[in-house]
């Protein structure tokens, strides 16, 4: 794995996402899962589906793309594409997919060297990026997304039966 982040343990978050994930949603019942607090939010299981499809469509072809070609122009990611006329979704089809996902992004990285960090790409909107970018911004990316999963899950499971502790916390879900 690129050796220039193992003090940020970029490598350690990405490699640990899938089983993290697949620890965390076990905990809850499938309503929970799909509970959506409104039209234009996402429920958890649309967040792993939405995971799992980002890394191949987006992630992972970024990441190839930087490091072999000589400053790509970067491709647009609609995040919405694969939840777009969908009710519901299957929350065990899409932990599976998103971890066979990841063990190929990590096959890719493992054979990389530090020099690829330092390579540049377009983006659309952002301007000029680096490999390293993509990679903390990938982190970034799981981080946010195991919280965003635990919040709903929290807002939907646990909040409502608190009671008057429900004064002390508030929830964005």
């Amino acid at each position: 794995m690129v050796g220039a982040f193992s003090h940020l343990k970029i490598p350690e978050i990405l490699r640990s996402t899938p089983s993290l994930l697949c620890y965390l949603v076990r905990c809850f019942e499938e309503e929970t899962l799909q509970w959506r607090p409104n039209l234009e939010r996402w429920s958890a299981a649309m967040v792993i589906t939405h995971l799992a499809e980002a890394e191949g469509v987006c992630f992972r072809t970024r990441l190839i793309r930087t490091a072999r070609e000589e400053s790509p122009l970067l491709e647009r990611y609609d995040q919405w594409a694969c939840l777009r006329g969908k009710e519901m979704f299957p929350v065990e089809p899409a932990l599976d997919w998103f971890a066979a996902e990841r063990a190929t992004t990590l096959r890719f990285l493992e054979d990389l060297s530090e020099e690829v960090l330092g390579r540049r790409c377009n983006h659309p909107e952002l301007g000029v990026l680096t490999f390293a970018n993509l990679l903390n911004e990938f982190a970034f990316h799981d981080m946010g997304h195991m919280r965003q999963i635990l919040e709903l899950c929290r807002s939907h499971a646990y909040y409502p039966g608190m009671g008057s502790w429900q004064k002390y916390y508030t929830v964005h879900p």
